[in-house]
């Protein structure tokens, strides 16, 4: 059995303009920054990187809301970009505020 999840949580850094995809779904891509310490071999290693990450409703008008550096986390999948683009996204199926007051 192949198994394909991500869970990440990271700051949201960007975000593009809401739009719709052929079949009419509103989608919105935005970008998170990851910071974290992962064991590497017989010690500690920093990761950093960005991803990006593409979200649709029902989590797309919170996302909106909130302002650019709010901590998310991110649970979805990893695939392609698109059918000409190979560059690998994370599509959420869940995403939540680490902030929330």
């Amino acid at each position: 059995m192949e198994y394909n999840r991500v869970h990440v949580s990271g700051k949201m850094v960007g975000r593009d303009e809401v739009r719709s995809s052929p079949a009419g779904v509103r989608l919105c891509d935005l970008k998170i920054e990851h910071r974290s310490r992962q064991p590497d071999g017989t010690g500690w290693k920093e990761v950093r990187f960005v991803a990006r990450v593409r979200v649709s409703d029902p989590y797309l008008d919170m996302l909106l809301d909130l302002p650019l550096g709010e901590p998310l986390e991110i649970q979805g999948y990893l695939g392609r970009q698109s059918h000409q683009d190979a560059q690998l996204i994370i599509y959420a199926w869940a995403v939540h505020r680490l902030n929330q007051e």
